[in-house]
């Protein structure tokens, strides 16, 4: 679905606030606002584009914009005793908040992004930039709201503060970035291409496009009575992973996680199933019993494309 709003002012009126010049950076977007109708100046024609947007003022667009894409029209009013509580009820209703903001305080640009990151539904803020974890400068991966910090970013709604992606996530957001974060959710094609920290593939380690045994047991001899660790180590493909181990072709009970302690001689082999149902199956195990001494030990010929293998120990 794509997100558009029925205006409410005339398409190509004079904008009326006198604060806000044409040559501003912001300029297109406070007016795409104000012709939707999601934003309006104050009594003496100003805008205000630099002061801080409060909480409340947030969640009375987020809980407007949601109601606009789902139902095509807004009904929301202002409710009492606080006049923005009709617009809380709605957006806890929505699954747009879980929480209570304090209302009346000036928004920061992360707890604004927290709110409209689930302002529409994930169908309308589908992925356009590639965004690789950890790479907006100031907000790692484990900040508090880098998920919805992250998600705008990878929407197109959200480019930074400079050509490194900065986002400054505790500085107070205002009015004329809300209009540019708004024109954005509203109109598909004004979303910003970008991408940070594309990541440079380790040599070491196979492309994870497909799913691949890159880590497996030496053979190895084991006494009577003794015992041998094994494991083996996937990557690719979907996760989870699913493993099951047999011996001599018999499935053992029980043996289904990414290691196991064999106890006696045999072949044993263990099958790496992924999250989407691919299973490594290739058998390349070639062996012989030979030794100057007489000393019964296994070895395995290897092939780089194995991803099914068999360990044998001897005693």
């Amino acid at each position: 679905m794509v997100f558009t709003m029925i205006p409410l002012q005339s398409f190509g009126a004079d904008l009326p606030f006198k604060d806000v010049p044409t040559g501003e950076w912001y300029y297109g977007d406070v007016k795409g606002a104000w012709e939707t109708g999601l934003i309006n100046g104050f009594e003496d024609n100003t805008f205000r584009p630099n002061e801080n947007m409060t909480y409340a003022q947030a969640i009375k667009l987020a809980s407007c914009m949601n109601q606009k894409y789902t139902t095509g029209s807004v009904t929301l009013a202002n409710g009492s005793p606080q006049w923005y509580d009709s617009y809380v009820a709605y957006a806890k209703d929505k699954s747009i908040i879980a929480k209570d903001y304090d209302w009346n305080t000036s928004a920061t640009r992360a707890g604004y992004v927290e709110i409209f990151s689930k302002a529409l539904p994930d169908e309308a803020l589908k992925v356009k930039n590639s965004i690789a974890d950890n790479a907006i400068p100031d907000v790692s991966i484990n900040h508090p709201q880098a998920a919805a910090i992250y998600k705008l970013y990878r929407a197109g709604i959200l480019t930074g503060m400079d050509e490194n992606g900065t986002f400054d996530p505790n500085l107070n957001i205002r009015r004329s970035d809300v209009s540019a974060i708004l024109t954005r959710m509203m109109n598909e094609s004004a979303r910003k291409e970008l991408t940070l920290g594309a990541e440079t593939p380790d040599p070491e380690t196979p492309e994870a496009s497909f799913l691949s045994i890159v880590s497996q047991p030496e053979n190895a001899a084991i006494e009577e009575g003794g015992n041998a660790a094994l494991s083996v180590t996937a990557v690719g493909g979907k996760e989870p992973y699913t493993y099951q181990w047999s011996k001599d072709g018999t499935a053992i009970s029980g043996a289904s996680s990414a290691s196991y302690t064999a106890t006696a001689a045999g072949g044993y082999v263990c099958q790496v199933k992924d999250g989407d149902g691919e299973t490594l199956e290739h058998n390349t195990g070639q062996y012989r019993k030979t030794d100057p001494e007489g000393k019964r030990i296994c070895k395995r010929k290897d092939e780089e494309s194995a991803s099914f293998w068999r360990w044998r120990s001897c005693f």
